[in-house]
């Protein structure tokens, strides 16, 4: 019961923080989204930074490339001072939606994710789909990983940008077959262990209780006015 309340505690302040982060348009309030992203995090000892997580994939040096062209984009829209905020504010939203979320996976196990969406009341296909995405993310990255070091070892030229991509083919070709088995033995599981039958009651409290949240990140992102 405790975790539960736990779990539901962390999906409320999630869609607070999630449409804090877009509909804000000022700096001010996405650095305090980051303040209460942390402390929140220490509060409810979820057991990890969540922006560590977020800029220790691999993915973290390409978050520049936003904040670069809404740069670029607005240079000579708002003069050098504006174009600077404006591009720094794109890349705090996109930081603090991301971190928002990898708060939610910290917190909540994927299977109990699945039951949490269900009881929101999306339909089991999406929430099971979204269950299988957050799980095989890490595995496709640790296929991905030993696809690289095994043509590596056969003299195969990967470590620059361009031997990747000179490669692609021989690299995305047996991570895709990898995929696609994870994925058929993910299936059969499901069927073995009954997944499709007993269908969960939704929980209407939890329902407006993320109504009330999302419609009180976007009156915070009311308040406080963009610079």
């Amino acid at each position: 019961m405790a975790r539960l309340a736990r779990e539901h505690v962390v999906m409320l302040f999630v869609s607070w923080g999630a449409v804090l982060a877009l509909a804000s348009q000022s700096l001010t309030a996405q650095l305090l989204l980051a303040a209460a992203n942390e402390v929140f995090a220490r509060a409810a000892r979820l057991g990890g930074d969540p922006y560590r997580r977020v800029l220790g994939y691999g993915y973290a040096p390409l978050l520049l490339l936003v904040p670069a062209v809404d740069y670029v984009s607005t240079l000579y829209l708002e003069g050098v001072l504006g174009a600077a905020i404006h591009a720094a504010t794109t890349l705090a939203r996109l930081v603090n939606l991301l971190a928002v979320f990898t708060l939610l996976t910290l917190a909540v196990h994927p299977m109990r994710l699945a039951s949490l969406l269900e009881q929101v009341g999306l339909p089991r296909t999406l929430s099971l789909g979204v269950t299988v995405a957050l799980i095989s993310l890490p595995l496709m990255e640790r296929e991905l990983r030993q696809v690289l070091e095994a043509q590596a070892s056969r003299g195969i030229s990967v470590d620059s940008a361009l031997g990747k991509v000179y490669r692609l083919r021989a690299i995305l070709q047996p991570v895709i077959i990898r995929g696609v088995e994870h994925g058929f033995e993910i299936a059969q599981t499901l069927v073995l262990r009954g997944y499709a039958r007993a269908p969960l009651r939704r929980s209407p409290w939890l329902v407006a209780g993320l109504i009330a949240s999302a419609a009180a990140g976007g009156a915070t992102a009311l308040l406080i006015p963009a610079p």
